[in-house]
């Protein structure tokens, strides 16, 4: 079992896996009260075993390929187009500010996740 937690601008390549983050375009932009980021919504999609999905930040899916399982936890996703570097969480620069957490098993050995839900 593999567990790993990506945070940053970019995402995690994931073995045989595609991961992927796009904007919600028909979202509102507004500023973040403390540092007032500007931020547009993103949304994920994952390809693997033939399967492709889309989820939001704070969904879970999961893919199964027959060799291996893929447990995908969304944290947080939004693309930044004004930010003040000194004041802000995560990436410090404009652009994508992702995370998410993911589990690789093999197809028998499925963790059982409940307690993160």
């Amino acid at each position: 079992m593999m567990v790993a937690a990506s945070r940053g601008n970019n995402l995690p390549s994931i073995s045989d896996a595609t991961i992927a983050a796009k904007p919600v375009f028909d979202a509102e932009l507004g500023p973040e009260l403390t540092c007032g980021t500007v931020a547009q919504p993103q949304e994920f999609s994952a390809e693997f075993g033939g399967e492709i999905v889309r989820f939001a930040p704070g969904e879970q899916v999961e893919l199964d390929d027959g060799a291996h399982h893929l447990t995908i936890h969304g944290v947080h996703a939004e693309r930044r187009v004004i930010l003040l570097p000194e004041c802000a969480e995560g990436p410090d620069t404009l652009g994508d500010d992702l995370e998410l957490v993911y589990v690789w098993t093999g197809s028998q050995q499925q963790p059982d996740l409940s307690y993160m839900s």
